[in-house]
């Protein structure tokens, strides 16, 4: 069973007992020193008016701050809603921005290995050629034209390292947008 609360407050110069059951005390006497204020302004513009005609003026005004109140915020939440779709929209990027960061991560270490592990085999068959060449310097032309093949391999492979690396930039650049984006539009809601 919840208490109900008697709060006595004074509009217009009479005593009225306002009972509530959720309300403050507090928020109870500023709505009543509102609407008194109201009806005291009323009469001070027109003192032939009598106290009840003051009271429904007074409801009246308060009536129409209340709907124009309800509009822009109906308004207000219509604003909302469609920055929050587009919220939605772009959690869901970032979320498929941060799978495909994490599968080219994948794919780029598995690949940064392969490469790894083929580099070490081109230096172990360079440093194999160059023991060659001092044995066999009689065949030190053809030595030298397969070691400038494996340079280049070498080459190439380095080549794809640096594609791979710039790829995996690109896409921390874009996630990074993309979270600084979500980030703005977040506080921007926030400031609403």
């Amino acid at each position: 069973m919840t208490d109900k609360k008697k709060v006595t407050v004074n509009i217009n110069n009479q005593d009225y007992t306002v009972v509530s059951v959720d309300e403050e005390d507090k928020y109870i006497k500023k709505i009543a020193k509102s609407l008194d204020e109201d009806i005291r302004q009323i009469l001070e513009k027109n003192p032939k008016l009598g106290s009840t005609m003051a009271s429904v003026l007074a409801a009246f005004n308060m009536a129409d701050r209340f709907y124009k109140c309800e509009e822009s915020l109906f308004e207000m939440k219509k604003d909302v809603v469609e920055p929050l779709k587009q919220l939605d929209s772009l959690k869901k990027q970032v979320k498929q921005y941060e799978e495909t960061e994490a599968e080219v991560k994948s794919e780029c270490k598995i690949k940064e290995k392969i490469i790894k592990e083929d580099n070490e085999q081109l230096k172990a068959e360079l440093d194999k050629l160059k023991r060659e060449v001092e044995v066999l310097s009689k065949k030190n032309r053809k030595n030298e034209s397969a070691l400038e093949i494996k340079d280049r391999e070498l080459a190439s492979d380095q080549k794809i390292i640096n594609d791979l690396q710039d790829k995996i930039f690109e896409h921390q650049m874009e996630i990074m947008q993309s979270k600084k984006q979500l980030q703005e539009s977040m506080k921007r809601q926030d400031d609403k």
